[in-house]
């Protein structure tokens, strides 16, 4: 008897050996002796295993995870930055509101709104320190 491993399923050891799934996640268990397959027989419901008589059955039975359809290079639309802003400029957070003291307390998306609000742009990938300084430069300026 064979059985068909759960979706996703990587490997299980079962003493000593390795349980892998073929293509189609059939697993083949005739390495093991009778007494063996009586304890693997309970024991791999409870991960998912189901028992198959005909592996044949596995074979014809369509894929359940339909394959994704080809995209075209350049169909996929680059997304809006106005749309994808961070959840602290949605929460209430006010770039102007801060001062240099908050620079440090700042996290990372905090401190990209600031430096945007200033018209200081950086693309990751930047450090929080290179972040930081910027933001610095930015009280710098105003003051002087």
């Amino acid at each position: 008897m064979a059985w068909k491993a759960p979706p996703n399923f990587g490997s299980l050891t079962f003493r000593r050996v390795e349980i892998v799934a073929d293509l189609i996640g059939l697993v083949d268990l005739s390495a093991f002796s009778p007494d063996e397959m009586t304890e693997l027989a309970a024991i791999l419901p409870s991960h998912g295993f189901v028992p198959v008589d005909d592996p044949k059955d596995v074979a014809e039975q369509p894929d359940p995870q339909p394959a994704l359809e080809p995209v075209e290079p350049g169909a996929l639309a680059a997304p809006d930055p106005e749309a994808t802003a961070p959840a602290e400029e949605e929460a209430g957070f006010d770039p102007n509101a801060k001062t240099v003291a908050d620079v440090e307390a700042m996290n990372r998306n905090e401190l990209f709104a600031f430096l945007k609000a200033h018209g200081v742009l950086r693309q990751p990938p930047i450090k929080n320190d290179e972040l930081r300084a910027a933001a610095r430069e930015v009280f710098a300026s105003s003051a002087g």
